[in-house]
């Protein structure tokens, strides 16, 4: 399965900017019929260990979502998106591996730290030996 075929198992990565906050990403992770949200200051691709900040569930259309926001929102840019594998659901935290469209990983930890603070870890993982050879 194409890790973009199933978005009640996915995860998508938008940079938004414009609107009333600082420009920011937002990490949604599959959870039911909606996305789980957490806004970052850092991508988690090249951040290891950040706060992120719970905010409203988002709709799994938002995996296709590119561009203007309605509103005066702003705007948002895809930076990633692909299936997402772990226990239980997003907003109980725990371990989660997201798994990119170009078949790089990461190896995600949600850990709650009040009402809406969240404290990220992020860590790619190791590819497959031969992983990114040429084929002949």
């Amino acid at each position: 399965m194409s890790p973009s075929a199933d978005p009640a198992a996915s995860w998508v990565l938008l940079r938004h900017e414009g609107g009333n906050t600082p420009p920011h990403y937002d990490l949604m992770l599959a959870e039911g019929s909606a996305y789980f949200t957490l806004r970052l200051p850092h991508d988690p691709f090249s951040r290891p260990l950040q706060r992120g900040e719970r905010i409203a569930d988002h709709p799994l259309e938002f995996f296709e979502r590119e561009g203007a926001l309605s509103g005066g929102k702003g705007f948002v840019r895809r930076m990633g998106r692909g299936s997402l594998e772990g226990q239980g659901p997003p907003s109980s935290g725990g371990s989660f591996r997201l798994l990119r469209e170009d078949g790089t990983a990461l190896r995600l930890r949600l850990e709650r730290a009040g009402e809406r603070d969240w404290t990220v870890s992020s860590a790619p993982e190791s590819p497959p030996s031969g992983a990114g050879a040429k084929r002949r």
